[in-house]
């Protein structure tokens, strides 16, 4: 059926447009809009749409440790809708290691990956901060366990006999 669709802000009561509303984005949290319709003159009861607006989300995928240094390498994927479009972002992690960082503009997923890691079987932290805007997020993982082989210590005596 043909009929008018009604946007109203975030207020359900007030004035209509015929525009959508575009939502705002420029806050965190859920934002609700309400749109009805009128057909034949008659408008029918509201309905609310939320939008959600949220930090990015970052993964943590560890890789299992290299016996030969007993280190780990760390990566995963920086999701967003919207960031900063000018400055940096740099993902780090409690373990140390060369941050990644990446100058703007940004692009949705953003891959990163830190290596030389140490094995140590911790909880560790990764964090993600734009240097502009403020927005950043951080999630916990678990580093792989110490995979260093410890050789046992052998001692040789030898007593020359006495001639």
């Amino acid at each position: 059926t043909n009929g008018i669709l009604n946007w109203y802000g975030s207020n359900s009561s007030g004035t209509s447009s015929n525009t959508a509303t575009i939502p705002l984005t420029s806050s965190l949290g859920n934002i609700t809009y309400y749109v009805s319709q009128t057909i034949a003159g008659c408008e029918v009861p509201q309905q609310s749409i939320i939008v959600q607006v949220s930090n990015p989300s970052v993964t943590a995928n560890p890789s299992s440790c290299n016996p030969a240094d007993n280190t780990y390498s760390l990566s995963g994927d920086l999701t967003f809708v919207k960031v900063p479009s000018t400055g940096s972002v740099t993902i780090s992690t409690s373990a140390g290691g060369t941050a990644f960082t990446q100058n703007a503009p940004f692009t949705s997923p953003l891959t990163y990956s830190i290596s030389n890691l140490n094995s140590n079987g911790t909880n560790q932290t990764v964090t993600v901060s734009f240097s502009a805007g403020g927005c950043g997020t951080s999630i916990q993982y678990a580093a792989p366990a110490s995979c260093t082989v410890n050789c046992p210590t052998v001692t040789i005596s030898y007593k020359r006999p006495i001639s």
